[in-house]
């Protein structure tokens, strides 16, 4: 399985965070692509082994069903049975209804489970109903920066030993936790260890992925962390299309060339609403893809995904299309831009992103990546005649060139979905 490096390959930090003593909680810290899931499942195994446990006396709880299908994809290699790896929620939702009750909260809309609602009602359960003996000897714990105080609450209950990943820069759920919160909600002084040594997304990839990061000092930071040598010097690009059909059609022509060079591909779209659009148009192109609802890692089938299913989960290539306002009119702008930087960050080797555009219709996050953002951060291309469009960015810092694949006369309606082109 290409992401799960051998224990022989670990780097020394990362050797020592598997091997730290569960004689109290965990927190390990660290960038995207520094494997922190790597860590937690290689820790999983050791702990296993060293003292015994066996597979129903521990769990690793994660945050998405794609990043489950993403662990359970490794686990043979590490004799580790499937089960022992579901979404925190899942859990809580079996919890829910062999203690608590059958019918499961509800969501504002009525058609969805209200999961906060559920840990809440968990946690109170717990809290009144203390476990005589806590099922798991020890929980691993992924993404532990979108759980909730009421999900730390829980763990602590059933679980002699927690270790938690976490990194706050890809905190995209509103009812998240800092870091300092969940080293307070633990109980422990601090964290334990950071991965920076570990970083792999190429220096381009970081690059760009920094100008999603507000604040100065942690840009800084983040860029600091880049120990990765540029291997082929291949810049990511942005394409600006003049309408739905061109910006498609390139992409489709820009991911038989990713497959073509034997890399793993994530199309990464804002909604999920939108990933059965582009699965149909690209698979009626005849480009073989998967979906969150039927995923195997074991393949290179291109994965169409969310950004909130994309978490946790590394590529080569990412490609995130649909880069319009309204793609994003559901997500505040301080949101929007941590999207696009956990959505930048999956891919370790190049990024491609996409947009239709005219004048007065650019998806705002997209005009910092021209001008300051420095050699090697992006390079744009513009659809149909490769002619640059006054006042789209500001003043084109080169002349851009001209796309090679020429535009499908059609509509440039911005709509959500694809429904107009299938």
């Amino acid at each position: 399985m290409g992401w799960l490096v051998p224990r022989s390959r670990l780097t020394p930090t990362q050797l020592r965070a598997v091997e730290l003593s569960p004689e109290e909680h965990r927190v390990f810290a660290g960038p995207p692509g520094c494997g922190k899931t790597l860590v937690l499942v290689h820790r999983a195994a050791h702990l296993r082994d060293r003292h015994g446990v066996s597979p129903d006396r521990f769990r690793i709880l994660v945050f998405t069903n794609a990043l489950v299908s993403y662990i359970r994809s490794a686990l043979p290699l590490l004799d580790i049975p499937a089960g022992c790896v579901s979404t925190f929620d899942s859990w809580c939702v079996r919890f829910y209804r062999g203690r608590i009750g059958r019918s499961l909260p509800e969501a504002g809309d009525r058609e969805n489970t209200d999961f906060p609602a559920v840990r809440k009602a968990v946690a109170a359960h717990l809290r009144k109903n203390p476990l005589r003996e806590k099922p798991y000897d020890f929980v691993m714990v992924d993404e532990g920066q979108d759980l909730d105080a009421a999900s730390f609450e829980i763990l602590r209950g059933i679980a002699a030993h927690v270790t938690v990943c976490t990194d706050s820069k890809q905190q995209i759920f509103e009812s998240g936790s800092s870091e300092r919160e969940i080293v307070e909600l633990l109980g422990v002084r601090r964290r334990n260890l950071s991965f920076l040594e570990a970083y792999r997304c190429c220096p381009y990839v970081a690059r760009l992925g920094s100008r999603f990061i507000g604040d100065p000092e942690e840009r800084s930071q983040y860029l600091a962390q880049v120990r990765v040598e540029q291997g082929e010097r291949e810049t990511p690009l942005l394409f600006v299309a003049r309408s739905k059909p061109e910006e498609v059609a390139r992409m489709a022509a820009i991911l038989r060339l990713r497959l073509a060079k034997g890399e793993r591909v994530a199309v990464i779209l804002p909604r999920t609403a939108m990933v059965y659009g582009y699965a149909k148009r690209l698979q009626d192109d005849g480009i073989e893809v998967e979906t969150h609802r039927q995923m195997n890692f074991d393949n290179l089938r291109p994965k169409l995904i969310s950004y909130h299913s994309a978490k946790g989960l590394t590529v080569d290539t990412v490609l995130l299309p649909r880069l319009t306002a309204a793609s994003f009119r559901k997500f505040g702008p301080e949101l929007a831009e941590r999207l696009l930087f956990v959505g930048i960050t999956r891919a370790q080797r190049w990024v491609y992103m996409s947009t239709v555009a005219n004048d007065d219709n650019v998806f705002a996050p997209l005009r910092r990546l021209i001008g300051d953002a420095g050699p090697g951060c992006i390079e744009v291309q513009y659809g149909s005649d490769g002619t640059y469009q006054p006042g789209l960015f500001g003043p084109p810092a080169a002349p851009p060139r001209r796309t090679e694949t020429p535009a499908p006369g059609a509509s440039s309606a911005d709509d959500d979905d694809l429904t107009s082109l299938l």
